[in-house]
């Protein structure tokens, strides 16, 4: 995975995430969003990390 794919799936999580959060109002589905966007926010940082070695 590339820098560009990464970043791409990190606003596609958050969007989504603020999108669905909206639609459904359950407080398991916010906490489920959160965790999918700290995920996918670890995954850029890691992929950041290996593209500048």
């Amino acid at each position: 995975m590339n820098l560009k794919t990464a970043n791409n799936l990190v606003l596609m999580t958050i969007v989504g995430s603020i999108i669905l959060s909206m639609v459904i109002e359950a407080l398991w589905f916010k906490i489920l969003a959160t965790i999918m966007i700290a995920v996918a926010m670890i995954n850029y940082f890691i992929v950041m990390k290996h593209e500048k070695q």
